[in-house]
């Protein structure tokens, strides 16, 4: 009589932890495929912000080439500019001379004997 009391003792606690860990699995399985599905929806995020960036990147580079050949041209026109004006002055013979350099005043060196001259009385002065 022990034994077959045993054996349903044996028994019920089998299918007590069966049941249990069945549970448990079946519980970290859908916690598994959550995260799965939760690194999916945030790797589709990043690839799509990647993918934004570099639009936003060409878009730069697109603005930037722009204003370099914007600069260029118009130091193209700056210059054809300029040499229509030298053309015209040279065609009109309105070139003018360059601009002469002021005059700078500068001192005299006074030598000895003129030293002399200044500093002595001259005769009928006493």
């Amino acid at each position: 009589m022990s034994s077959e009391v045993d054996y349903q003792i044996l028994l019920g606690t089998y299918q007590q932890k069966s049941s249990e860990l069945l549970s448990q699995t079946i519980a970290l399985e859908a916690r598994v495929r959550s995260s799965n599905h939760q690194i999916e929806v945030l790797n589709k995020q990043v690839n799509d912000l990647i993918a934004e960036l570099e639009r936003h990147k060409s878009i730069i580079a697109e603005l930037k080439t722009a204003e370099f050949n914007r600069l260029e041209e118009e130091k193209e026109k700056q210059k054809l500019l300029e040499e229509e004006r030298e053309q015209d002055n040279l065609h009109f013979g309105l070139v003018s001379a360059p601009e002469p350099k002021p005059k700078v005043a500068r001192k005299k060196k006074i030598n000895s004997a003129e030293t002399n001259l200044l500093t002595q009385p001259a005769e009928g002065e006493v």
